[in-house]
């Protein structure tokens, strides 16, 4: 839930930008030049796994500029880790509810609210941790 109302990615998603992202600075590179043959052998196996689970080829990331990698590559990350993310949600009977009203992975409005007891209470709402009988009652058996 926190990684939804936040809108944060996991961890190993932002490493695996970066690395992407690199991965086109040292394609760039002349031939011959130390860095880029390490590319072509160590990184090439890993990079290629994110490349395939980003549903991105091999080609693409040599035909745009660095702008336009950063672009795609943002987009398609997004995209991936929303969907893990909905995926694991509704795996989660607890939050059956939160998936019924969550289907974007970004920074929701209610967590800039001033009030420091509005934004616990709606957070608690939305993850199923409220004082209200249907989640309280549950306990009492």
């Amino acid at each position: 839930m926190v990684l939804g109302d936040l809108g944060w990615w996991e961890l190993k998603a932002p490493w695996e930008k970066a690395r992407l992202k690199l991965l086109k600075k040292l394609s760039e590179l002349d031939e011959g030049e130390y860095a880029r043959e390490l590319v072509n052998d160590i990184w090439r196996v890993y990079s290629d796994k994110i490349l395939h689970s980003l549903k991105l080829s091999k080609i693409e990331y040599k035909m745009k500029d660095q702008r336009g990698w950063k672009a795609t590559i943002t987009d398609r990350m997004q995209n991936h880790v929303e969907s893990q993310w909905r995926e694991n949600m509704k795996r989660k009977a607890k939050l059956r509810t939160y998936v019924t009203i969550k289907d974007k992975l970004q920074l929701e409005p209610y967590l800039h609210f001033k009030n420091r007891l509005a934004r616990i209470s709606l957070a608690r709402l939305r993850g199923g941790t409220s004082f209200l009988r249907i989640e309280t009652g549950r306990y009492d058996k």
